[in-house]
């Protein structure tokens, strides 16, 4: 018997039928939220861009976006386009940060634009990624 393919993006547009206009996040710096159907909403949105774009199911994605509802929102995209989400802490330092990329091989890079400046000057494993997408900070 074959299983039905389920990640947590699909238990997100569960929630967003369920609980459409409850909080999913909430932002204490910023003040911003979005409730389960806006996420649900805007992260199908994305994930039908980054297959639109090129990305395809298995492939390895580097996000690298602050941490908020933007990345999220992104994070959801990823797997709902079926592709691998590589999360990398910034706090790991550039040489530790450049041996996850190298180790992972990504296929693409979602980043801010500083991070995508940055990626030009240090390693050529971040300037061979094929697919690239800048979003803006939080």
């Amino acid at each position: 018997m074959k299983q039905a393919s389920h990640n947590i993006a699909s238990s997100l547009e569960i929630v967003a039928k369920k609980y459409p206009d409850q909080t999913a996040i909430a932002e204490s710096g910023s003040g911003s939220s979005i409730s389960f159907q806006e996420l649900n909403n805007k992260s199908s949105k994305t994930a039908s861009g980054l297959n639109q774009f090129g990305f395809k199911k298995g492939d390895r994605i580097l996000l690298f976006v602050p941490f908020g509802i933007k990345f999220i929102s992104i994070a959801f995209a990823l797997l709902k386009a079926g592709t691998v989400p590589i999360l990398i802490d910034p706090g790991l330092g550039k040489r530790n940060i450049l041996k996850c990329v190298r180790e992972t091989e990504p296929q693409g890079i979602i980043a801010t634009p500083l991070i995508q400046l940055i990626s030009i000057f240090f390693s050529k494993s971040l300037r061979n990624i094929k697919h690239k997408i800048t979003v803006e900070s939080n």
